[in-house]
């Protein structure tokens, strides 16, 4: 930029100014293109001088053959003009910057948006790879469920089928255009109402609906299906639609045909089987009245018979002939006393049963007080005992059987028996435990079954019967009965009485250990 100061002609300066154009081809000994009177700068102080401002927008070549703009201004305040010029470069500097700015906006704003293009359909391609991969996974799970799905807006009266679908239908959606009419064509065998009528109900109300149907397909056989549907409201749409599936339930209803006759063959079994009981009770009964007439009848006789043996006898016979006729009245007694064990085992019936409320200290003191200790035997009744609600003699024969058991299989000269019963929470708990041989393990449960005897021989004292009766008795009131013991240690044997009585028919095997 280069600038000139002026004066007028008629003002005086202490300054000796001296207007030149300063131009290196000058000071290089070069005389100017144009004379100093003829040049822009030379034009433009004149302007000035005579009190004129102004500018010029043409650009023009200065003595260095660059580009230039002019400008002149005169300032009455103090009296001074001044031209100068400034290169064009230098004066479109700003607007070169701010083109610049403009284009680098311009280019970020098209680079973003060619980005968010890109983006965008990068965006596009992943939802379209996910919503297929999406589509193909509900197409597997639907052949592999073996259901179908469809959807039909009552609005429009589009309706849609899936693949799986027309899968199962055996058709293609070539030669079937769906519809609610001829959706609802396709099934019979309906148990309510007709599809057609349920369709229209959910387009109308809403709701849900399940019904099943038969399929005939195109080789004619019928099939079971199970068809569902449900009213929807999607967002921001005002149509409904309603959604549904189609599942092939054949396998399920030959399963269910199956169990439907397993249940009612079992149930046939259960009938013959409680016949077969209900004889057998009739039977044991019959036994039990043979038992107790025809059996004890004949026993009677030879019980008499060799008691007039022995008292008509007795001079002609030897000591060798007298102790048989002891061992023949012990073996009557004997077969007296396992007629009598059966009789009371098979008269052990639940409906019979008269429950009251039962001092069982009392029960215990008077089965004690009649029972036949021997001399070696102490039995002693330990801690409180409860009331309980049960049938008064079958109490007394669970405990009669238990103690006389402990007694007869005592092996100890001071031997110790004792009953003893504790608040077991819904059930009293007894027990009757003694200081004798003991028994191993592996005989628990055989010797709660009828004739099971542990020590083999022909002892009279032991039926085999007592343990089995207990067994029964306790069973068919609901409780259970376990033992503990071990060899050389005595036994404890536990039964259990319900506080709440069972009714005849609550109990099972299974109650008793």
């Amino acid at each position: 930029m280069k600038a000139i100061g002026l004066l007028r002609q008629e003002q005086a300066s202490a300054l000796n100014i001296e207007i030149r154009d300063p131009g290196a081809r000058l000071r290089k000994g070069v005389a100017p293109a144009l004379p100093f009177s003829q040049s822009p700068l030379t034009f433009m102080a004149g302007k000035a001088v005579a009190g004129n401002s102004g500018s010029s927008l043409a650009p023009y070549r200065d003595y260095r053959g660059i580009e230039v703009l002019g400008s002149w201004i005169w300032d009455d305040n103090l009296h001074i003009g001044m031209a100068t010029e400034i290169d064009l470069n230098e004066a479109l500097e700003p607007y070169h910057h701010a083109r610049k700015r403009m284009v680098m906006v311009v280019g970020m704003i098209v680079f973003l948006a060619l980005l968010f293009e890109a983006v965008l359909a990068f965006a596009n391609r992943r939802y379209s790879r996910e919503l297929e991969e999406r589509s193909r996974i509900l197409a597997q799970s639907q052949r592999i469920s073996g259901a179908g799905s469809w959807v039909w807006t009552p609005v429009t009266g589009e309706m849609w089928l899936s693949v799986e679908c027309y899968h199962l239908l055996e058709l293609s959606p070539e030669e079937f255009t769906p519809s609610p009419e001829a959706f609802s064509s396709l099934f019979s065998g309906w148990s309510g109402e007709p599809l057609r009528e349920l369709l229209d109900k959910l387009a109308a109300s809403g709701g849900a609906m399940e019904l099943e149907t038969l399929y005939e397909g195109k080789d004619g056989a019928v099939r079971h299906f199970s068809i569902q549907g449900e009213t929807r409201h999607p967002e921001d749409d005002p149509r409904h639609m309603v959604i549904g599936s189609v599942l092939d339930i054949t396998e399920r209803k030959e399963k269910e045909k199956a169990l439907k006759l397993h249940q009612d063959h079992l149930e046939e079994l259960l009938q013959q089987r409680a016949g077969d009981l209900v004889r057998m009770n009739q039977e044991l009964k019959e036994f039990a009245y043979v038992a107790s007439h025809d059996l004890k009848s004949p026993l009677r006789s030879a019980a008499s018979l060799a008691g007039w043996l022995a008292e008509d006898y007795s001079d002609k016979l030897d000591k060798e002939g007298i102790d048989y006729i002891d061992q023949l009245l012990a073996q009557i007694d004997y077969m007296n006393k396992l007629i009598e064990g059966v009789l009371e085992y098979s008269s052990v019936d639940k409906s019979a049963r008269r429950i009251a409320k039962l001092d069982s200290g009392k029960a215990a003191s008077m089965v004690i007080d009649r029972m036949d200790k021997g001399d070696n035997t102490q039995i002693t009744i330990e801690g409180q005992m409860p009331d309980v609600l049960y049938d008064d003699i079958q109490f007394t024969q669970t405990l009669q059987n238990l103690l006389d058991n402990a007694v007869k299989h005592m092996d100890k000269p001071d031997g110790k028996v004792a009953i003893s019963c504790k608040d077991a929470g819904e059930s009293w708990e007894f027990c009757v435990s003694d200081n004798g041989p003991g028994i191993e393990k592996e005989h628990y449960e055989r010797i709660f079954r009828i004739f099971q005897r542990l020590k083999k021989g022909k002892s009279i004292d032991n039926t085999g019967i007592g343990l089995a009766l207990v067994k029964k008795i306790v069973q068919s009131n609901g409780g259970k009965v376990w033992l503990e013991s071990a060899p050389g240690e005595g036994s404890r044997f536990y039964f259990s009485v319900p506080k709440k009585p069972v009714s005849p028919h609550e109990y099972s095997q299974d109650n008793v250990i």
